[in-house]
């Protein structure tokens, strides 16, 4: 398998394949979006072939393994990024705080269903904004700012499809809508503290604090806190795989103490201390399948 790794924040390609040419296996340190401009074939990731069709994105995240087998002559655009191209970009605050809210719909979605986009308007809309990319000019003026706004609109567009699809396994079904929604508040929301205490969650969704409790642990067999928590460390999980983030930093984002603390929190739960961890997920990236 061939690893493949961005050395900038974000870069575009487009590539026309001839029938009966394949694209081996290979993986990436970076997010790519992958835009079936014209062609048939079949694509793989992580092991799960689907057919692909003229009009159809794939989003793929670091560490995934894509693979193509070309039917018919395809031509494809690649738009390889970064989540530091928006939380280290200079208007950063703006991008960083949007960026957050999407982190959890681009870290869950189920990456095996082929085509992300569902609504024929969004498909669309998607195919101009790619276009748009692909023809702006690198020397026009505010070059950067025009495509750091056009992806974020195209990756909202993808977050919107994406959630309506993502399903979330709960103990019980019989209120099923509720708890999905619970769920959905507290990824959004991981950065903000106040509104994941339990008198606030209760709050917002008109339930005492007592029974929230014991609704959430009866729909999803743990409570509120364990939730919370095991949900931050797969963030945890996710910057020491996909960044170069100090953990430091990392323990300030998700409200640890310190970084001991984050580091005593992460091997109780990965049986592992955050520097072995992070140098085990390069080994994995940089050694061939």
């Amino acid at each position: 398998m061939i690893a493949k790794i961005l050395h900038a924040p974000f870069s575009l390609q487009v590539v026309s394949y001839k029938a009966q040419d394949v694209v081996q296996p290979y993986k990436n340190n970076y997010f790519e979006l992958v835009y079936v401009i014209e062609g048939m074939g079949k694509q793989c990731v992580n092991k799960n072939k689907t057919p692909y069709k003229t009009g159809q994105l794939l989003l793929l995240t670091p560490n995934d393994c894509h693979a193509l087998e070309i039917e018919t002559p395809t031509t494809v655009q690649y738009v390889r990024f970064t989540g530091y191209y928006f939380t280290e970009h200079k208007n950063g605050g703006m991008f960083a705080t949007w960026y957050k809210k999407m982190e959890y719909i681009f870290n869950n979605h189920n990456r095996a269903v082929g085509c992300l986009l569902k609504d024929a308007k969004d498909c669309q809309l998607a195919r101009t904004l790619l276009a748009q990319l692909q023809e702006e000019d690198m020397g026009s003026l505010f070059y950067e700012d025009y495509v750091s706004h056009t992806l974020a609109m195209l990756l909202t567009i993808l977050a919107r499809n994406i959630a309506r699809q993502k399903k979330i396994e709960v103990v019980r079904v019989e209120d099923k809508q509720r708890i999905l929604d619970i769920l959905q508040y507290i990824q959004v929301h991981i950065y903000e503290p106040e509104k994941l205490k339990i008198a606030n969650l209760a709050s917002f969704f008109s339930l005492s604090p007592t029974y929230f409790s014991e609704y959430f642990q009866k729909h999803t067999a743990e409570t509120p806190k364990e939730y919370i928590l095991k949900y931050k460390i797969q963030l945890v999980v996710d910057r020491l795989k996909y960044s170069d983030m100090p953990f430091a930093h990392i323990a300030d984002e998700l409200g640890f103490t310190d970084e001991s603390h984050l580091n005593k929190i992460f091997k109780k739960y990965k049986g592992t201390p955050l520097g072995d961890f992070r140098k085990k997920m390069i080994e994995i990236l940089k050694t061939p399948a």
